[in-house]
């Protein structure tokens, strides 16, 4: 394995555990599987709050969308679209004050 090397995490969708909106527990176990180390915990409730600017500045750029955090996560929280919302949020309102 060379670190130009790359790898593609798929799993079905039969064996992806039901998501529910809960409240996070701080376990960190989403930091820690995240390839980006990105805290999406943090990120996802900045966006749940509608606070995108904060999750942009914490890093919510420099997530790929893997979604292993939201498969890691014990609470079962929907860490990934989260941040695809805070993502498309924060695009729209750019998008908006160029016209």
């Amino acid at each position: 394995m060379k670190k130009s090397d790359y790898g593609l995490f798929t799993i079905s969708s039969s064996t992806f555990p039901a998501v529910e909106d809960a409240a996070c527990i701080n376990c960190g176990d989403c930091v820690l599987k995240c390839p980006a180390r990105i805290q999406a915990n943090l990120i996802s409730r900045y966006a749940e709050y509608e606070m995108f600017e904060m999750a942009e500045k914490h890093g919510l750029h420099s997530c790929f969308e893997c979604g292993l955090c939201a498969f890691n996560c014990f609470s079962r929280r929907p860490l990934l679209q989260y941040i695809r919302f805070a993502k498309a949020q924060l695009k729209a309102s750019r998008q908006a004050e160029q016209s």
